[in-house]
């Protein structure tokens, strides 16, 4: 018996056991499959709606989704769905796309005119590969890769999403692996972060998962994200945060007016890497 059926207590998204404890997150539609039964559950202010859903029901639309499933061990569980589909890919093909065809339509005898026209194209981001676990993947052999946008909301743990929002008492994770799968050398790397947003909750902490020191920004924890890969392999940080809160009566203050205020929290993630001689 592999982990995923060991793992099994009645339901599955597009053929995924559903994580109980966080945002099950997906680019595109999802197919739910289930033995027992299950409720689309749309909470309102001052009522809860409760729909029931057939076997092998699709979610099509994006959105945020949640699911109250019983088995039929009678065991209920509370799922959270959220289908956020992505057309960076799609626009950067049809970009590279278009600009092929206008070459081939044109007599382009100039080679550094061609190169140009290729250097706008920007393929880093395509190196940059994003799971459904909230993991970004990078090859290093791209020696520069820049992720896109970043919202701190998608990587909250779904035991305390609080609207698709971050507050006080909120807390997630996400990680980043370096990956030199298909490099033959070993290679020098370095995380740098960049905010989006021009500010952020005064007592937000990150920390790198198994360690116990925390940081009040991602510039500051950035520093201790470099380090050697070795070829034909791959390295993971699980980057930690969380919004503590009760802290004292004057960071209570702050919560109650960062957390009016700064309901989300964006930034990209730089990776850079470097053939080690």
């Amino acid at each position: 018996m592999n982990k995923k059926d060991k793992d099994y207590y009645g339901i599955k998204f597009n053929n995924d056991v559903p994580k109980i404890d966080k945002i099950n997150e997906y680019s595109k539609e999802v197919e739910i499959k289930f033995i027992g039964e299950a409720y689309l559950v749309v909470r309102k202010k001052d009522k809860v709606e409760k729909t029931k859903l057939e076997n092998y029901h699709k979610f099509e639309k994006e959105g945020t989704y949640e699911i109250e499933f019983t088995n039929n061990k009678n065991e209920v569980y509370t799922l959270n769905l959220r289908i956020e589909k992505s057309f960076l890919f799609i626009i950067i093909l049809f970009f590279i796309g278009a600009t092929i065809f206008t070459m081939c339509l044109l007599p382009v005898n100039n080679e550094n005119l061609i190169n140009k026209v290729l250097s706008l194209i920007d393929l880093s981001v395509l190196k940059v590969d994003i799971d459904e676990q909230d993991r970004y993947v990078f090859d290093v052999d791209f020696k520069n890769i820049i992720s896109s946008d970043i919202e701190l909301p998608s990587t909250i743990n779904a035991k305390s999403v609080t609207n698709n929002k971050i507050a006080p008492g909120t807390d997630g994770e996400f990680s980043i692996i370096i990956s030199t799968k298909d490099s033959t050398v070993n290679m020098s790397y370095s995380v740098d972060f960049e905010d989006v947003t021009n500010e952020k909750p005064s007592n937000l902490l990150f920390k790198v998962k198994g360690t116990t020191k925390e940081y009040s920004s991602l510039q500051e924890l950035e520093k201790y994200l470099k380090g050697t890969a070795p070829k034909q392999s791959q390295i993971e940080y699980v980057i930690e945060w969380r919004w503590p809160y009760e802290l004292d009566e004057v960071q209570d203050k702050v919560d109650t007016n960062d957390g009016s205020t700064l309901t989300n929290y964006k930034f990209r993630i730089h990776v850079t890497g470097e053939e080690v001689i």
